[in-house]
């Protein structure tokens, strides 16, 4: 069964069809940057890991894909496109990791600018790296399960975009924080800056493909529910960040030593938690005033309608026991005139 999705949430459910945008037209101006030697479309900032053109192909087949969900299932050519479509990118997924494991590398992320890859490299060609592989065996799995609706429940979809957000949030935290272990995978070449965001909203995207069912169907429901989610998921996932990086900053800076920075962080998670249950508690009690409010206004108007059809009905019932006793009158005075010829005749 459906839910109903709030009226104040055009924006959200077309993230989809903007995120496919985003991640198409990213990935098409690597390649760009990779065809004609423009560095800074390569990477966000000089001296940063450059996205591999093989992911910026992957990227572009993925924003397709999610671009073709909203199409419905009802088109059978856009959904076997986009289900194709998100099989390659899995499988070019699949085959990274599999590389890695086992030692035999394929090269796919090899073919493309294979003598830019190496010179820019310094000697060592930029390769897709390992937590960029999984992230896209999860992205395709998620897409693919989008266009096999409704054979495949959609939670899975939204499960495999959930653990993607996970990996794409740890290496964009990592390049904020400045702390290169959360964007790589030991001695590998890391997550670069770009494909970690380019990641983080494609996820979303996918996440909210289909806003009325599923795991997103609580934070675009109509319900205090959904009310309550949409107000509180933006102050948990950025005030963290925030206060997260302004407690690194200070240890960095020699304010505190890391004893401190710790005590900090856990004190500011208690108070974090505590403003969320008084802002959750608040939003419910609002919600719960104004939910009676209308129900006292409902049962008001119910009573008047009622108290108004019993008058009506009092009214009916009084004339229709008035127009016998005027017929019965109209009766006598027509026999008395008739008794009244009979003697005159007489």
């Amino acid at each position: 069964m459906r839910r109903t999705i709030a009226r104040c949430l055009p924006p959200l459910t077309a993230l989809a069809r903007w995120a496919s945008v985003f991640a198409a037209g990213v990935g098409l101006l690597v390649l760009v940057g990779w065809a004609s030697g423009l560095d800074i479309l390569t990477r966000v900032l000089p001296g940063l890991v450059a996205m591999n053109p093989a992911t910026a192909l992957s990227f572009v087949a993925a924003g397709l894909s999610l671009w073709l969900v909203g199409a419905g299932p009802a088109v059978r050519r856009a959904r076997h496109a986009g289900l194709a479509l998100g099989l390659l990118v899995a499988l070019v997924g699949l085959a990274k990791l599999g590389g890695i494991l086992t030692g035999w590398d394929p090269g796919l992320d090899q073919v493309l600018f294979h003598a830019h890859l190496v010179a820019r490299g310094g000697g060592l060609p930029n390769r897709m790296a390992p937590n960029t592989a999984l992230t896209f065996l999860l992205i395709g799995l998620a897409l693919a399960c989008l266009h096999l609706e409704p054979v495949v429940d959609q939670r899975i979809a939204q499960l495999g975009a959930l653990g993607a957000t996970v990996i794409a949030s740890l290496a964009t935290i990592g390049y904020v924080y400045g702390v290169p272990a959360l964007s790589g995978v030991s001695s590998y070449i890391h997550m670069a800056l770009n494909t970690a965001l380019t990641f983080v909203v494609l996820s979303v995207g996918v996440l909210f493909a289909r806003t009325d069912r599923g795991l997103v169907a609580v934070i675009t429901s109509a319900g205090p529910g959904g009310a309550l989610a949409r107000a509180q998921l933006p102050i948990a996932i950025l005030v963290p960040i925030i206060l997260g990086w302004l407690r690194l900053k200070g240890q960095q800076l020699r304010l505190y030593n890391t004893n401190t920075g710790l005590t900090i962080a856990v004190v500011y998670s208690i108070y974090l938690s505590v403003v969320l249950i008084w802002l959750g508690a608040r939003a419910l009690e609002r919600l719960e005033v104004a939910r009676q409010r209308a129900e006292d206004e409902r049962i008001r108007l119910l009573a008047t309608e009622l108290a108004a059809r019993a008058g009506d009905e009092q009214a009916n019932r009084a004339r229709r026991r008035r127009v016998p006793v005027r017929g019965v009158r109209a009766r006598s005075h027509g026999g008395d005139r008739r008794d009244s010829r009979v003697d005159g005749g007489d």
